[in-house]
């Protein structure tokens, strides 16, 4: 790439990087009891000047799958990249220009950041040790005909790990995978929310159901509605905890605890924390 395209592509960083903080200066005000909800905050576009049609021809699904290979998953994992390459090809087809926009946006954080790496695949590498081995619970437990289960994605953020197991989990293992975070809107209430629910509701039907819930971990109100409404189903319940930070760890740990000697129907927890607590 020539000088030109790579102040381009400083400048499109650049950008990103000032959304990610204005964005994040937003969730701290409000967090703080500061103005109300003003809608969906949505990503800036993948390139100066660049459409959501120019992004979605850029990123092809063909260039996506050639990129998978370099991830450390498909060393580890070879056989579960091998599946998600028709995942995105079917992907591509399914959504809008809009939304395959925000799959493709360059990672804001990690080695996703420092490789420029699209979202997606960020968000696969890192989270395909999870997804493996709820796989293979999945399998083993559909193989031994037990009842489907219920799979709650706990801090899901945009729903990456959720969208991968309603496309991968074995047709009849899972009943609905719920997506929690903070960070939904909730449109029974009128609350507005940080992430666009348009990728869950209104790009098609999933494989699997997916359902988005406004759940904050850190309130014991919203932790009791999701144990009185989600978890205390007699059926099977596995939990997902990936990049929880800080204490969220623990409230994952504290909710699966909490499940199992409440006689819920919680059978498992896969916990991948971003950081955990400090001694203090």
């Amino acid at each position: 790439m020539g000088a030109a395209g790579e102040s381009i592509g400083d400048e499109a960083a650049g950008r990103e990087e000032l959304w990610l903080h204005i964005a994040a200066r937003l969730r701290r005000y409000r967090g703080a009891g500061g103005a109300p909800d003003a809608g969906v905050i949505e990503p800036p576009p993948a390139e100066d000047g660049e459409d959501a049609a120019a992004c979605k021809l850029r990123w092809s699904p063909g260039r996506l799958e050639a990129m998978l290979d370099s991830l450390p998953a498909a060393t580890l994992y070879p056989d579960l990249v091998k599946r998600v390459g028709p995942v995105l090809r079917r992907w591509y087809h399914r959504f809008s220009p809009s939304v395959w926009s925000r799959l493709v946006r360059i990672a804001d954080s990690g080695v996703g950041r420092t490789r420029r790496l699209p979202k997606i695949l960020k968000e696969f590498n890192e989270a395909a040790p999870v997804l493996a081995r709820l796989l293979q619970w999945l399998e083993e437990s559909h193989a031994a005909g037990e009842q489907a289960a219920d799979v709650v994605d706990l801090c899901s953020g945009f729903g990456f790990l959720a969208m991968f197991v309603s496309e991968l989990a074995p047709a009849g293992s899972i009943e609905c995978i719920y997506l929690v975070d903070q960070s939904w809107p909730n449109k029974s209430n009128g609350s507005a929310g940080l992430i666009s629910t348009s990728h869950i509701y209104e790009s098609g039907s999933w494989r699997i159901p997916l359902v988005t819930l406004k759940i904050d971990l850190g309130k014991g109100g919203d932790i009791r509605g999701l144990a009185r409404h989600v978890l205390a189903e007699a059926r099977p319940t596995l939990l997902l905890g990936i990049h929880l930070c800080g204490a969220l760890s623990l409230r994952a740990c504290q909710i699966f605890n909490d499940g199992v000697s409440g006689g819920f129907g919680v059978t498992g927890l896969i916990l991948a924390p971003c950081c955990l607590p400090t001694h203090q």
